[in-house]
């Protein structure tokens, strides 16, 4: 949510403590992984996770994080990229480095982890495993039915 004031040639941009980012879903699904981390000083971790109903947004490009979601496989799902820091533009430039971000990100039913990057440094890895529904392996196991799993449970 960002809000951009300008009065008398000073700018600034707001954004809560909170900021959502929505990623575009590919898949056929309205579920999204809602992702809480925190931002301090370049630095991600988990605050935590949570399978939300949500429609898909578009991508973004060109901003400082990159996030992909990964399947069983290691096939890339899903790709976007956001920025953490908050500018407030003022006589001085004060950039915010703490922050909580809530990252809303399609779910994919193959997902096996969230990964963000900066540059090609992987900054965190966040399995979400456990929200999977086909983990690839071309068996039918675990939790997978054929209604929810039909490329590894086929009728016969």
């Amino acid at each position: 949510m960002f809000f951009l004031l300008i009065v008398v040639g000073v700018v600034v941009e707001q954004v809560f403590a909170t900021e959502t980012v929505v990623m575009e879903s590919n898949s056929s699904e309205q579920l999204a992984y809602s992702v809480l981390v925190d931002f301090n000083s370049g630095v991600f971790s988990l605050a935590s996770i949570d399978l939300i109903e949500s429609g898909a947004m578009p991508l973004e490009t060109g901003n400082e994080y990159l996030i992909q979601l990964i399947s069983f496989s290691g096939k890339i799902l899903s790709e976007s990229s956001f920025n953490a820091k908050i500018r407030i533009y003022d006589a001085d430039i004060e950039i915010l480095e703490e922050r909580t971000i809530d990252l809303l990100l399609p779910y994919f039913s193959n997902a096996k982890s969230i990964v963000i990057l900066q540059g090609k440094k992987k900054l965190l890895d966040i399995d979400v495993a456990e929200y999977a529904l086909c983990n690839d392996n071309n068996k039918c196991d675990g939790k997978e039915t054929f209604t929810l799993c039909s490329q590894e449970c086929r009728c016969g």
